[in-house]
């Protein structure tokens, strides 16, 4: 089941950076995992401030999304353990139910992520190279359209 985290509290904060750290490290095998633990004190800073989804099961989070800035999708993690379940998808549903636009940025390596955006809906519309890991990464794009 999805929620919006109303009041994020410690034990929610310290689930939410557990599976980001974790997720993180197993996707981007190409970044130093150190770039990760080093990031991860900066993410406990800003996650009181984005808007986070999470779906629960049993009581349990397993996966979260954040955004920041109305529409900037900062990321989707779901826990290994429940990975291929839909759980991504539903999570960007609900933030597609919410939003006009969503824009995130995806790294050039992370082909899984890029193949499951594009599904989505999502269009690459520029290229960059990420200033602290040096790697190559696109922004994309997804913008609700009128049905006529």
């Amino acid at each position: 089941m999805i929620k919006k985290v109303q009041k994020l509290d410690q034990q929610m904060m310290d689930r939410l950076l557990t599976i980001w750290l974790k997720t993180n490290v197993e996707t981007h095998d190409f970044i130093d995992a150190t770039y990760w633990h080093e990031k991860k004190v900066l993410l406990k800073k800003e996650l009181p401030k984005a808007e986070i989804y999470y779906y629960e099961i049993e009581g349990q989070i397993v996966g979260f999304m954040g955004i920041i800035d109305e529409s900037y999708l900062a990321g989707i993690f779901v826990d290994s353990m429940f990975q291929n379940k839909k759980i991504g998808q539903k999570l960007i549903e609900a933030a597609k139910k919410e939003k006009e636009r969503i824009a995130l940025h995806v790294y050039h390596k992370n082909q899984r992520a890029i193949r499951f955006y594009d599904r989505n809906g999502f269009r690459k519309v520029a290229e960059q190279i990420d200033e602290s890991t040096n790697e190559k990464e696109y922004l994309m794009v997804w913008e609700r359209t009128e049905q006529i």
